[in-house]
C-alpha cells in the first residue's frame, strides 16, 4: 500500500480517531514485544528466526542444532504463550 492509498483510507477518519488508532497500535505492539521478551531464550530465538528471518523450521532446527520437529513444537508453544500474554 503506497502513501496515497493510505491517505485515501484515512481521509474519512477524523484526526482524533487516527491519533487514538495510532496509540492503540503502538500499545499493542509494545505488549507484543513485551510478551516475546518474556519468553525463554530458545523460544525467543525461534520466534525471531521464523517471523523476521523467514527461515523454515528445517533451517531453524539445523541452525540451532535441533530437529525440524523441535523447531515446530517450540514455535507453536511460544506462539501459545504470546497469545496467552496478550
Amino acid at each position: 500500500m503506497n502513501k496515497r492509498q493510505t491517505t485515501e483510507l484515512t481521509d474519512d477518519i477524523p484526526a482524533q480517531e487516527t491519533l487514538e488508532m495510532n496509540f492503540i497500535l503502538k500499545s499493542e505492539k509494545a505488549a507484543l514485544y513485551k510478551a516475546i521478551h518474556a519468553l525463554n531464550q530458545p523460544m525467543r530465538e525461534v520466534i525471531h528466526m521464523r517471523l523476521t528471518g523467514e527461515f523454515s523450521f528445517a533451517e531453524i532446527g539445523e541452525i540451532l542444532g535441533k530437529s525440524e520437529n523441535w523447531a515446530r513444537t517450540t514455535f507453536y508453544r511460544a506462539k501459545q504463550k504470546i497469545m496467552e500474554a496478550l
